[in-house]
């Protein structure tokens, strides 16, 4: 989500709080607010921690996609999936995603959604991708399995934190890239 949505705007922010100094981790696991790993997490799902306060910043929106190619080489009834790992997505997306697919298999496991991109380009399968992050990928296209699901986006925080002027800048910077 950073090089979609943050990264585009961080010059914006930079001449805005140039004392303000911005970590980016792009990690596939969470890294935990209340041990102090990090002072804000961007989640698909509600942070539910102790001590940490979240609001729902916007929400995006996934489709199926796989490799142009892909869709000339099979039958509906012989596609292949590339799955979530289940840090990533709630269960109750996960769910969804088992819900669409049935009982067709899932061939791979991805923990980031950069992995399931690039799968899904070389072949590998149909992935249910961020719409934000494939737009200008020329070497997927969307398949029309289902309506987009639509995943709520949240912004954590830890309740000590909140108040300090530069998180706020943070936060505040954060919600505008997603609206």
């Amino acid at each position: 989500m950073a090089v979609e949505k943050l990264v585009p705007q961080l010059g914006a922010f930079r001449a805005m709080h140039p004392g303000i100094v911005l970590r980016l981790l792009g990690d596939h696991q969470y890294s935990s607010l209340s041990s102090c790993q990090s002072d804000l997490c961007i989640r698909f799902s509600r942070p539910v921690e102790s001590g940490i306060v979240a609001r729902r910043i916007g929400t995006a929106s996934f489709s199926f996609y796989c490799a142009r190619f892909y869709l000339e080489e099979r039958h509906p009834e012989h596609y292949e999936f590339i799955a979530y790992d289940n840090e990533l997505m709630s269960d109750s997306q996960n769910g969804w995603l088992r819900n669409i697919v049935g009982e067709r298999p899932f061939v791979l496991e991805a923990k980031t959604v950069e992995l399931q991109i690039r799968a899904a380009e070389t072949g590998v399968g149909i992935a249910l991708l961020p719409s934000f992050a494939v737009e200008a990928n020329s070497r997927l296209c969307r398949v029309e399995l289902s309506a987009p699901l639509e995943v709520d986006v949240w912004l954590g925080v830890h309740e000590d934190l909140r108040a300090v002027a530069s998180i706020q800048a943070a936060m505040n910077y954060v919600e505008s890239c997603y609206r």
